[in-house]
């Protein structure tokens, strides 16, 4: 597995053009009380990981969150 970075992902435009072509990328998201931000956060990271892999996924954690975090990140996971 390649495994790179975001960080490197966004900074360093030559990592992404000449990734692998079997390139995929995990990205973890640690959640807390984020009921407010976290669709429009993980909109935002979908548009951006389509535009350098078409296969990744978006790892939800819900670290014990007040809100309805959770309810939230299961619907995002339905999509």
């Amino acid at each position: 597995m390649f495994v790179l970075p975001i960080s490197l992902v966004i900074c360093n435009r030559h990592l992404v053009e000449n990734r692998p072509s079997n390139f995929s990328l995990s990205i973890v998201v640690p959640a807390y009380n984020e009921s407010t931000n976290l669709t429009k956060f993980v909109t935002a990271l979908k548009e951006f990981l389509v535009s350098i892999t078409p296969r990744y996924e978006i790892l939800i954690i819900n670290d014990g969150s007040k809100d309805n975090t959770d309810e939230i990140a299961k619907q995002l996971a339905l999509q």
